[in-house]
């Protein structure tokens, strides 16, 4: 009678272990940490992506360019 007390059986075919048991299905702990490090490995690849696309938020301003060189001989350089 204990046993059915660790079972939740909703009335389908399949009942379900309690909360307290730890199914036999379960991910291991280095494929977790696998998927952890993959998932965060991802999106640390997008976001240096972004940053290296992204230069208008890097330089506010436009590129200014000057004529004769830049304007090497009006300044006396």
């Amino acid at each position: 009678m204990e046993e059915a007390e660790l079972t939740w059986d909703c009335g389908d075919a399949h009942p379900e272990p309690a909360l307290d048991q730890v199914p036999p299905n379960i991910v291991k702990p280095a494929e977790a940490a696998a998927y952890l490090f993959g998932g965060l490995g991802l999106f640390f690849g997008i976001y240096n992506l972004a940053k290296v696309m992204d230069k208008p938020s890097t330089q506010p301003f436009a590129d200014k360019t000057f004529p004769f060189d830049g304007l090497k001989t009006e300044l006396g350089k």
